[in-house]
């Protein structure tokens, strides 16, 4: 539960990931001048939301992955993610790869671990090749 003083600043942060600040702000999952009502679907998904966000951020172990997952991860700035890539833009890997017990970025595409790693732009194998 959230503290008075930490409110505004957490649901700022909804408005921002959901992009709904010129859209009506607040009043996007909010009733106008009812903040406790529950009666817009919308704050209702939003509460569905958040319960998944801690769910997955509660599964990942390690101190400094306690917040992996926000609203922000799949919004992007939009009340609707998108579930697919653009028509036209070639399908890649995930964006994150988990090695023993930390999510990682995914290397550029064309890119792999290994290839990174015997790499001549690496500096410890610059007299490899």
């Amino acid at each position: 539960m959230l503290k008075p003083e930490e409110v505004r600043q957490v649901m700022g942060q909804y408005v921002a990931a959901l992009g709904v600040a010129q859209s009506g702000g607040c009043n996007f999952c909010h009733v106008q001048g009812d903040r406790a009502s529950d009666e817009k679907p919308e704050k209702v998904t939003a509460r569905m939301m958040i319960v998944m966000v801690n769910d997955i951020n509660s599964k990942m172990s390690g101190a400094s992955l306690k917040t992996v997952v926000t609203c922000y991860t799949c919004h992007r700035g939009k009340t609707m993610p998108e579930t697919a890539p653009a028509a036209g833009l070639p399908l890649r890997k995930p964006t994150v790869r988990i090695e023993g017990r930390r999510a990682l970025p995914a290397p550029p595409p064309g890119l792999t671990t290994n290839s990174a790693r015997s790499s001549p732009a690496h500096p410890h194998q610059e007299n490899a090749h």
